[in-house]
């Protein structure tokens, strides 16, 4: 009985593994012991051709320093995050920015990680292309020779450094000051009126 509970257990535990939306891989010894098939689809082939190899060959250059020194601490029992973002490279180069979570496992009887890797490639691009996107609308609001300033409902938020000089705003004091604090009094209604029709 003991022995069938064991085998149902086991099992449940591979159907799980091998249906997870997220990449599931094995690593003992610096080596690939085990990958589910989620990354990329592989096909058995495939899959074969990635067991077996150092773990290191799919990390980006630039993060594996970052990932040796979390798995030297992590095998010698320091506390280190297991949840962590890292970029990884596929068989043709590609980059795969990817979050990390890390845990210490028995493989085989002998101790390994468990690493499940989440695909966050399409968020990192959407985030750069924010960034992008933001780091324009600065340049151009820097660069313009026009007094500029975003406000929300009257609630100063940023100005440039064209209105810094016209009216004397400052831009490290005077975020979150109401507009108004900068407009004539005779002038307040007009400028109402303008920014509320």
């Amino acid at each position: 009985q003991v022995e069938n509970a064991l085998r149902e257990s086991e099992e449940k535990y591979r159907l799980l593994v091998e249906k997870a939306n997220d990449t599931i891989i094995i690593i003992q010894d610096n080596t690939i012991k085990y990958i589910n098939h989620k990354l990329a689809s592989m096909d058995d082939s495939e899959l074969d051709h990635i067991i077996g190899k150092n773990f290191l060959e799919y990390i980006h250059p630039d993060e594996r320093q970052k990932v040796i020194d979390l798995h030297v601490k992590r095998i010698s029992g320091e506390n280190v995050p297991s949840i962590y973002e890292t970029i990884l490279l596929n068989d043709k180069g590609d980059n795969i920015y990817a979050e990390v979570n890390v845990s210490s496992i028995i493989y085989n009887n002998r101790p390994a990680n468990q690493i499940i890797v989440r695909d966050i490639t399409d968020r990192k691009k959407t985030e750069n292309a924010l960034k992008e996107s933001r780091e324009r609308l600065r340049r151009f609001f820097e660069a313009s020779f026009e007094g500029l300033l975003i406000h929300d409902q009257g609630k100063i938020i940023d100005g440039n450094q064209v209105l810094a000089v016209l009216v004397g705003f400052d831009l490290n004091k005077d975020n979150n000051k109401n507009i108004f604090d900068f407009i004539a009094p005779e002038s307040r209604s007009t400028v109402l009126k303008k920014a509320l029709s």
